[in-house]
């Protein structure tokens, strides 16, 4: 299908190399082997196991080393993601997924830090998902990573930063610092941007409070933190208060939300 006449000129395109298919299907063969190793060995040394211990183990050994193998062959396969000027096309195997940014509510993008016993750092992961008007999420994570649920896509950190960058323009099209109260953005359950003030539903929309976009100075995740917070004017102790606070890994097109107090200003 020629999707650039249904979405426009193709900004981006990343496609699964064989060694990145390969790298991930060997998370599953690696452990597939070592059970059919193990089961071969149970064979092979009847003087070690008893009778009753091989009828025992022979089937878990042979059983999970093939649940392994036929995981590789149908959660790995080939995938290729394209981002246009007015979609994004994401292709696993013969399963095509195509998203017009016209249906797109907002973007999120998280990375959280991986550590050993809380506190040495081993890794990340980072993880992308596109709510659409109607609620739906689709969820993007890195191909080298391991998660069943997510599509996972090649090229990760690059397609990530284009997605957001082209969202984010899209959110904020023809908008200037003298039409910011016709914008209408939602940075998640808790807070929106409405004519030209923010709108912060605190506890769980009970409450709302309104803040004034001029009483805004800026916005911080401190280090460490899940936590956003929208900043006011400094008190005598330097201090900024904070007029509102969400969870910022579940916060939604903070790109935009940068870019309109930047626009305040």
């Amino acid at each position: 299908m020629n999707y650039e006449s249904k979405f426009g000129k193709q900004l981006l395109q990343c496609v699964a190399t064989a060694g990145q298919i390969l790298r991930r299907r060997l998370r599953f063969l690696v452990p597939a082997l070592v059970f059919i190793g193990a089961g071969f060995v149970t064979m092979a040394s009847p003087d070690t196991f008893s009778a009753e211990e091989q009828r025992m183990a022979l089937p878990l050994f042979f059983g999970v080393g093939a649940v392994a193998i036929l995981l590789a062959i149908v959660l790995v396969k080939r995938s290729e993601a394209v981002i246009y000027e007015n979609g994004f096309v994401f292709t696993r195997g013969s399963k095509v997924t195509e998203l017009n940014f016209d249906n797109v509510k907002g973007i999120s993008d998280w990375t959280t830090s991986i550590k050993f016993y809380g506190v040495i750092s081993v890794g990340s992961v980072r993880e992308v998902k596109i709510v659409k008007q109607d609620g739906e999420k689709i969820a993007l994570t890195d191909a080298t990573g391991f998660n069943l649920q997510n599509y996972s896509l090649p090229n990760f950190d690059q397609l990530a930063d284009e997605l957001g960058a082209v969202i984010t323009k899209r959110l904020l099209k023809d908008v200037a610092k003298e039409k910011i109260g016709y914008v209408n953005i939602s940075f998640g359950d808790q807070l929106e941007f409405t004519g030209g003030q923010f709108v912060y539903n605190e506890d769980k929309g009970r409450n709302k409070i309104y803040i004034p976009l001029s009483k805004v100075i800026g916005a911080e995740i401190p280090e460490d933190s899940y936590w956003l917070f929208l900043l006011g004017p400094r008190g005598q102790d330097g201090k900024a208060e904070r007029l509102a606070s969400i969870r910022a890994d579940k916060a939604l097109n903070l790109g935009a939300l940068y870019r309109i107090i930047e626009m305040s200003k």
